[in-house]
């Protein structure tokens, strides 16, 4: 089975046709961990209905703390053998939480996704063929050269919860939480899978909090630095200090 966590907060808007995009895949081997993080609109009035709607939707309510705690609590009370993570203002295509079969050990799998404005594609990684990367050598090569021009946020990977264990987000981050919680669990993947059935798609809004941060750039930078440090001291301790030196002068410090 597949946790699926999403945190929650003041989606009203959006929440159904995130919900609805979920009960459409083809497999149906799945929870949904719904936390709403104190939203103050009809959030937790949507998330109460598909809970009564489909057995498969549970939800959890927390006092307002941001994306890194409601992940954690989602992690908490995750039932499945598979994790992943959904934002609720987000979408998923049919074969989204669809696997491979047979999964001979596989640790993580990645999916296509669209990252879109309201009009046009503003950035995309489509895998048009299956292929696996064995040893966890070539999984940080990979990763390397991924994230110079692809999105390092976390949705479009359904991770085994073996590989996660104890981590958990760190919640003093304001943005490039998703980075660093993948950066504290890589040198633990040996089996990757890239697989072409199944995309997300991540709609921008102009009202997300990464557009404010991006809006305050002196508080950008104290992020920055301060997640240059997170990244050069977990790449230590996990052994892989060569990644974190290649991001650290490859990503920031072009910043």
């Amino acid at each position: 089975m597949i946790s699926v966590i999403i945190p929650i907060y003041n989606l009203e808007d959006y929440l159904s046709r995130c919900f609805d995009s979920l009960i459409a895949q083809d497999n149906h081997d799945f929870e949904v961990i719904m936390v709403n993080d104190g939203s103050l609109d009809r959030s937790e009035e949507i998330c109460r209905r598909y809970e009564l709607k489909d057995n498969r939707f549970r939800l959890f309510n927390k006092v307002n703390g941001g994306v890194s705690s409601a992940r954690n609590l989602g992690l908490q009370h995750a039932n499945g053998e598979w994790v992943v993570f959904v934002d609720g203002d987000d979408i998923v295509d049919s074969k989204y939480l669809t696997m491979p079969d047979p999964l001979n050990g596989i640790d993580v799998i990645e999916k296509s996704y669209y990252i879109k404005s309201q009009d046009s594609i503003l950035l995309s990684n489509v895998i048009n063929e299956d292929s696996t990367l064995y040893s966890n050598e070539n999984v940080l090569k990979y990763y390397a050269e991924y994230i110079q021009s692809n999105s390092a946020t976390l949705w479009n990977k359904i991770i085994r919860k073996n590989i996660i264990g104890n981590h958990r987000f760190d919640e003093t981050k304001a943005m490039g939480e998703d980075f660093i919680f993948f950066l504290s669990i890589i040198s633990k993947i040996n089996v990757y899978y890239k697989m072409s059935q199944g995309a997300y798609c991540y709609i921008r809004r102009e009202t997300s909090a990464s557009k404010t941060i991006d809006a305050d750039q002196s508080n950008r930078s104290k992020i920055l630095f301060s997640n240059l440090n997170s990244i050069r001291e977990i790449t230590k301790s996990a052994g892989i200090k060569a990644l974190g030196i290649n991001i650290i002068h490859t990503i920031y410090i072009p910043y």
